[in-house]
């Protein structure tokens, strides 16, 4: 069998290298800086989702996924993987000193990538659930979204009761769209569904991704964060929202001075 996992890392060094050391840099001169920042990602693990907080510093590298498909698309999967390079090779060089990759960092960087991400650069999904279920006509859920009075809803005030898959729609783009595969997982979910939309996405996209490591030989369950609306109802004033707010607040002030200056001026 194709060993999928090397030969994407060796396309990666060979085309991409430049962005490692990009990250490095960057990772370096964060050092220090955001040592109080205290942010809680999750994952599901054997189906179950789990809470890992990092109160630790740590440099986080931002991926996303779509709530508005409960299904991995093509494009998900492509950042996923780039990310998990991105931050392998990163948080190895960060480690062992920049420089050019010969045949044992090769070799390192595989081992690594099959196990779950650890180090200093964290990669992560930073999943928007503010948007509409139903934005987008990929998602076999769509029409009873529609049906349920849930159109207008941000997809964390969703709730599965009353959904179901639109045959129709994947009969009509069986293996274009949506597999079989896929149909089936979306029916046993929503069969097993505790209620929350973004529960069912997050667990079926995080199936998929288990099924996809084993097909690229390497760890692609990356940590979540779900923002704003989730974030907004847990999170205390030390939470990374909170943080985030008051750096953009920080901004704002700062080139309203400017502003000023140079009107004076």
């Amino acid at each position: 069998m194709e060993d999928y996992c090397r030969l994407l890392l060796e396309d990666f060094l060979k085309t991409s290298f430049s962005t490692v050391k990009v990250l490095v840099e960057g990772a370096t001169t964060s050092k220090g800086h955001n040592s109080n920042r205290k942010v809680t990602l999750f994952r599901y693990v054997n189906g179950k989702k789990v809470s890992f907080p990092f109160s630790d510093e740590r440099f986080y590298l931002r991926g996303s996924v779509e709530y508005t498909n409960p299904q991995l698309t093509v494009e998900e999967v492509q950042g996923i993987i780039g990310a998990r390079l991105l931050e392998t090779c990163a948080n190895y060089f960060y480690e062992h000193g920049f420089r050019e990759p010969d045949d044992s960092d090769v070799a390192a960087l595989v081992e690594l990538l099959k196990k779950p991400t650890q180090g200093f650069i964290v990669p992560f999904l930073l999943n928007t659930d503010d948007v509409e279920a139903d934005r987008y006509s990929m998602n076999p859920l769509k029409q009873s979204i529609v049906d349920s009075g849930q159109s207008a809803f941000p997809a964390a005030n969703v709730k599965t009761d009353e959904l179901k898959i639109d045959e129709a729609y994947c009969k009509k783009y069986d293996g274009s769209l949506i597999s079989q595969k896929e149909t089936e997982l979306i029916k046993e979910s929503l069969t097993d569904s505790n209620g929350s939309y973004l529960d069912l996405v997050d667990s079926i996209k995080y199936s998929q991704l288990k099924d996809l490591s084993v097909f690229f030989g390497m760890d692609l369950s990356l940590f979540t964060l779900r923002m704003p609306i989730s974030t907004l109802k847990t999170e205390t004033k030390d939470g990374l929202l909170h943080y985030i707010i008051k750096g953009a607040t920080a901004i704002m002030r700062l080139l309203k001075r400017l502003t000023l200056v140079w009107v004076v001026v």
